[in-house]
């Protein structure tokens, strides 16, 4: 049993030596982390975090985070969760790849194509 309860330990002590640390770039709107007890506390500039860090980013808020390498990093997304977890969500949701020849659709270029078809007539 202690050497079970110590395996466990050792395992979680690795995964705070390897959480990577960010410094705080900027803090727009209302962005709070879970401090010690659970208190809900507000970002500061300057502030370091690490991916185990929870935060909570409200509604029409931005926090830019510089890591140890010197990329920064938008988390634009709104909820409660770790930092890891949001940056691992934003990276799958850019992981999304755009044919750079086809462009974007948008408004006005579905609004010309379906112009086209009209006139065709």
């Amino acid at each position: 049993m202690k050497k079970l309860f110590f395996s466990i330990c050792l395992l979680f002590s690795f995964v705070f030596i390897f959480a990577e640390d960010f410094e705080v770039k900027s803090v727009s709107g209302k962005i709070m982390y879970t401090a010690e007890k659970g208190k809900l506390k507000k970002i500061t500039v300057g502030q370091i975090v690490n991916e185990e860090t929870k935060v909570t980013i409200a509604v029409n808020s931005k926090l830019i985070l510089t890591s140890s390498n010197g990329k920064d990093i938008f988390l634009r997304q709104q909820g409660k969760a770790t930092i890891g977890e949001m940056i691992n969500n934003r990276k799958k949701i850019a992981g999304v790849s755009v044919d750079a020849k086809k462009g974007i659709a948008t408004h006005a270029s579905r609004a010309a194509k379906s112009e086209d078809i009209l006139d065709e007539d």
